[in-house]
């Protein structure tokens, strides 16, 4: 008769984690950890204590919680936290003169691991938008707040204080069909799996994100078939563009909408040229 031998439950949940050093490429310690104590992906910045320092995890083999609890192996990169770098946070300068108030948030058990998105620094979130025209008097307001950020509050490449634009939480008067949008820019466009912020774990809620044959990026927030939040992430077309960024301005004509740079102040027209400007090639500036 034979008996099968019973598995240990806490020898089946630990990890042999082996530490590499950035700076030296030699793995600096091992250790058997619980998996519990590891978290569910490295796709977050993350940064751990070993050996009385700080490090900071710079690339995980493999990154998430379900391939490491089969392999029970994983490797990490690591990079020393050096707290002498550290800023006095009273000498610290804002990199922007503005940034909006309300971040979006992050869909519940979603990831961006394997996942073509638009990924986005948080200060980055609405920078360069589209505004209804309805919104006027309030975009006036914003402009004159952020002017007198760039003006008052100037220190070398940074300032000492930053506005945080709260007039205009909806910048669509009036929502837009993603398929009105789909037709203006055309079949050539290619629509990613969605839009996320650098640093963190999964994607942004209700969020998509889309780039034309001219390398032009748009991004924003859709709900039920209709875009609520319409943004750009880079402008700068390649030669191939005119057409597209034609097409993009009698979009915005037809639906009264302004293009809003906030972070420069700037207020463009889709009629003008200075809109066909702000979407040339970086050659042609």
């Amino acid at each position: 008769m034979f008996w099968r031998r019973k598995s240990n439950p806490s020898q089946a949940k630990i990890v042999q984690v082996e530490f590499f050093d950035e700076s030296t490429g030699k793995c600096f310690a091992k250790s058997k950890m619980p998996l519990d104590r590891l978290p569910q992906s490295f796709e977050a910045a993350t940064t751990m204590h070993q050996r009385n320092q700080d490090w900071q995890v710079l690339r995980a083999e493999p990154m998430t919680a379900a391939e490491f609890s089969q392999t029970r192996k994983l490797k990490l990169l690591m990079r020393r936290v050096d707290k002498s770098e550290l800023i006095d946070p009273h000498e610290i300068l804002f990199s922007l003169p503005t940034i909006a108030d309300v971040l979006p948030p992050i869909a519940p058990g979603t990831t961006k691991l394997e996942k073509r998105v638009v990924e986005l620094h948080e200060d980055d979130w609405r920078q360069v938008e589209f505004v209804s025209r309805r919104f006027q008097s309030e975009i006036d307001d914003e402009l004159e707040s952020i002017e007198r950020i760039r003006r008052d509050n100037r220190v070398g490449p940074g300032f000492k204080k930053i506005h945080v634009r709260e007039r205009i939480p909806a910048p669509l008067a009036e929502p837009i069909a993603v398929s009105d949008f789909r037709d203006s820019i055309g079949i050539n466009a290619t629509w990613l799996d969605g839009i996320s912020f650098r640093d963190a774990a999964g994607m942004i809620a209700h969020g998509f994100a889309v780039k034309l044959l001219s390398s032009v990026e748009f991004y924003g927030q859709n709900r039920d078939g209709y875009i609520f939040v319409l943004a750009v992430q880079d402008h700068q077309t390649n030669n191939g563009g005119r057409a597209e960024v034609e097409s993009i301005a009698k979009f915005c004509i037809k639906r009264d909408l302004w293009l809003l740079d906030w972070c420069t102040g700037t207020q463009i027209d889709p009629q003008g040229e200075a809109f066909r400007n702000f979407f040339a090639p970086a050659e042609l500036l």
